[in-house]
Formats: structure tokens, sequence, C-alpha cells
């Protein structure tokens, strides 16, 4: 998605609205308002007895960071956005989104949880609903899995291949 000039600018985001319109939003900033606008203020309430908040600290600074091995010049870079389909709270999803961050890969995320409008267009790609799914359209390459996605974009985009491989 881009702005008025055509740049494509990250992140940007396309939602469905129940009435079919199709809105673009391009920015964080515009898509926080959107999502403020839409869902209300955020005020999570966290119990610090709840185990699954201890087991996101523990990877509390996983993909905030580009890795070193992304950030030679010798580094191959996709000319085209990878497609992620994902959805919040499956922790294999999570794992590539944080590989993509960490080799800073340009990704579009179709969130295709479900009961999501996307799910469908998963489905029809793919021939399955499993998440995560990575379709790069620079290599053509479609594949489920999260193990074989982070092998695959070690390999391919970064000048380093992960000692746990």
């Amino acid at each position: 998605i881009g702005d008025a000039s055509g740049i494509s600018v990250i992140p940007s985001m396309m939602v469905s609205e129940e009435d079919g319109v199709v809105r673009n939003f391009v920015g964080s900033e515009d898509i926080l308002e959107y999502l403020s606008s839409k869902f209300g203020p955020r005020n999570p309430i966290v119990d610090s007895n709840d185990d699954e908040i201890k087991k996101r600290v523990v990877d509390l600074g996983r993909g905030q960071d580009v890795a070193g091995c992304a950030l030679s010049e010798a580094t191959p870079r996709p000319v085209k956005p990878l497609i992620l389909y994902s959805y919040e709270g499956n922790q294999f999803c999570r794992l590539v989104r944080e590989v993509l961050c960490e080799l800073d890969i340009p990704y579009r995320l179709v969130s295709s949880g479900k009961g999501s409008q996307q799910r469908a267009e998963l489905a029809q790609v793919s021939g399955s609903t499993q998440c995560p799914y990575l379709v790069d359209p620079n290599t053509k390459l479609q594949m489920a899995e999260s193990k074989a996605i982070i092998e695959y974009l070690y390999q391919k985009y970064a000048i380093y291949t992960p000692p746990n491989k």
C-alpha cells in the first residue's frame, strides 16, 4: 500500500469493513487512530500471576532489533514484500513475525484467524487454513510450518544460518 504519491509505506493496513468497503491505512499513526476509533482506547489489565505473561517476558526483546546478519550490504533483499498469513495468539506465527522483523524483511501481514474474512483467501492460496503460511513473490515459494519458514528466511535473506537449524 502506498501513500498519495504511490510510494510504499510500511506499516500499512487494509481493512474490509462489514459493509464491504475496503479502507487503506498508511503509517502507524493512521493505523493506531483507526484502531482506537473502532475499538476504543486500550487499557490492558495485567495479572502478575498470569503464566502467559511470564512466558512472554522471556521473549520481550525478541524482534525488537535488526540482526547483524541482515545489516550487511551483501545481504540479499527482497524486491517485493513477502506475504505472511498469520494470527495473534499463535506462538508459531509469532516466531515467524519476529524473524521477519529481526531480518528487516518487508512483509504484508494477512490476519487469518478463525472467523476472519481472509481465512477463505488463505484456503484458496494454500489449500489449507494452516498458519503461519508464507508466500514469497520474489521466488514464487509458498510454504507452511514455522521451522521451515524460519530456515528459508535465514537461508534466503541473511548471511547467517541459525545454530539451532
